[in-house]
């Protein structure tokens, strides 16, 4: 599992030397935390979804869970999802030709507006006033739920407390 992380830390952060650094120790750091000693300091903030829950989010939109999607639809789905996760939208513009479907310029230009929209909001997704929003909006449910932990009379379940 650390491997993953550390792979994922040389991939995301090579630019720097210094940044790789403190990724893979934030890395290590998370995988000797407990709830008695945790060691979060060291984590990037809004760096809360890992890669697979991503992809699996491309995914689901292609096959939602609610509904029934037989095996070549999911295929399909799953194909057309790993290719946009990785090279966007123009992703699935290798996979349509294989299975027959003609592309046009609308579709390109369609793909290209796509992938210019999903690049800007997550810029702006990165800025600083859309990260102070998350960490506030965050210690708001964090307060809350200890609130309704105290309220309660306490956890109602611990790792290891029973």
């Amino acid at each position: 599992m650390l491997q993953s992380y550390y792979t994922s830390a040389v991939r995301t952060y090579n630019s720097s030397t210094e940044v790789v650094s403190k990724a893979i120790w934030a890395a290590f750091y998370l995988s000797v935390s407990t709830a008695d000693q945790p060691q979060h300091e060291n984590c990037p903030v809004g760096k809360t979804q890992n890669s697979n829950e991503s992809l699996h989010s491309v995914i689901w939109a292609k096959c939602p869970k609610h509904t029934f999607s037989g095996l070549q639809r999911i295929k399909i789905g799953v194909t057309v999802a790993v290719g946009e996760y990785n090279m966007g939208s123009l992703g699935s513009h290798f996979f349509f030709p294989a299975v027959g479907c003609a592309l046009t310029t609308a579709t390109t230009s369609l793909g290209q507006k796509r992938d210019k929209r999903r690049i800007y909001k997550a810029e702006i997704a990165h800025q600083a006033p859309a990260k102070k929003r998350i960490e506030v909006r965050k210690r708001a449910q964090q307060r809350a739920q200890q609130a309704a932990t105290r309220a309660e009379g306490g956890p109602s379940y611990v790792s290891g407390g029973f």
